[in-house]
């Protein structure tokens, strides 16, 4: 039977020492979010990004402007925020319309935000990962946790033996051993499965291809239909799927091999046939959603302790 993945439970297990820790800062720190026009999505994506600040300790400050209103307005708020030591990250809600933006595109505002307050990570240089491509790593690293549990690999048992010594000291170096073990297990799990990224050349895609990079994946398949030689056979091989299109059924259950491990950040890339061969997946809502905004409250915290 298919396990799937709760990115809320995930998030708000997570969540716990994350709100300690922001909740032990001198200052709340504040978040602007530029909202351009009344798009009902963005509107709602909007509150439900300030109602989980709140819960952090989090000033969340939605600047709301008319999609009528001059490209240069924005664009001077913008500079001004980037002057305001008071305000440590700003973040532009898209999509922004095409009455807004008219001869310009969405790159031209989003460059104008200073990249240390750039907790979006959009930017080329900014020092942020993207909040999404966040969550989608800490939901793999729960996908080892699980695969972990099920194996039940021997090592742990060896760490909790009786025959370990019991004063504190040796205590902590277990502990330290158990996390060097745990370490190696992820690397391992990497550098052994295959990754298929649908949308592999998009605003998601292609950092999340670069984090996979960086953990030594095994194989990376790029898909995407900017790419000629796209092949969604190829998937046939992947041993987890993310897809993040935001083209609806796109991925279906012919595409998949038995017992794929599914992450959906198109909300509703796949098909729900597919749920039905897969080892592991995450929900069109409750997945990867929540641990996108947990991950941004994480660029907060930092862009707190460096600004």
């Amino acid at each position: 039977m298919s396990q799937i993945i709760d990115g809320k439970a995930l998030a708000d297990r997570l969540g716990d020492k994350l709100k300690t820790k922001l909740g032990a800062l001198k200052e709340r720190p504040l978040v602007v979010s530029i909202l351009i026009g009344s798009d009902p999505n963005s509107l709602l994506y909007t509150q439900m990004k300030q109602k989980k600040a709140d819960e952090f300790y989090i000033d969340f400050l939605p600047m709301k402007f008319s999609v009528n209103t001059s490209f240069e307005n924005v664009a001077k708020k913008i500079r001004s925020l980037n002057e305001t030591d008071e305000v440590k990250g700003i973040m532009i809600q898209l999509p922004l319309s095409r009455d807004f933006l008219k001869d310009k595109t969405k790159w031209d505002l989003i460059n104008l935000i200073d990249s240390k307050k750039d907790i979006d990570g959009m930017k080329e240089d900014s020092p942020f990962v993207s909040a999404t491509v966040l969550g989608v790593m800490k939901i793999l690293e729960e996908v080892i946790a699980i695969s972990r549990s099920e194996e039940a690999i021997p090592v742990s048992s060896e760490i909790a033996s009786e025959k370990a010594p019991r004063d504190d000291a040796s205590a902590i170096s277990l502990r330290d051993d158990a996390s060097a073990i745990s370490l190696r297990d992820d690397e391992n799990w990497y550098k052994e499965t295959v990754f298929g990224v649908v949308g592999s050349e998009g605003e998601v895609g292609k950092p999340l291809v670069e984090q996979l990079s960086m953990k030594n994946a095994h194989k990376i398949l790029r898909l995407d239909k900017r790419n000629p030689d796209c092949n969604f056979d190829d998937l046939q091989e992947a041993d987890v799927v993310i897809s993040c299109t935001g083209v609806q059924s796109l991925v279906n259950s012919e595409m998949i091999k038995e017992g794929a491990i599914l992450i959906d950040v198109g909300l509703g890339d796949f098909d729900p046939s597919t749920y039905e061969k897969a080892k592991m997946y995450t929900p069109k809502f409750g997945g990867v959603g929540p641990m996108t905004i947990y991950s941004l409250m994480e660029n907060i915290l930092e862009a707190s302790k460096n600004g």
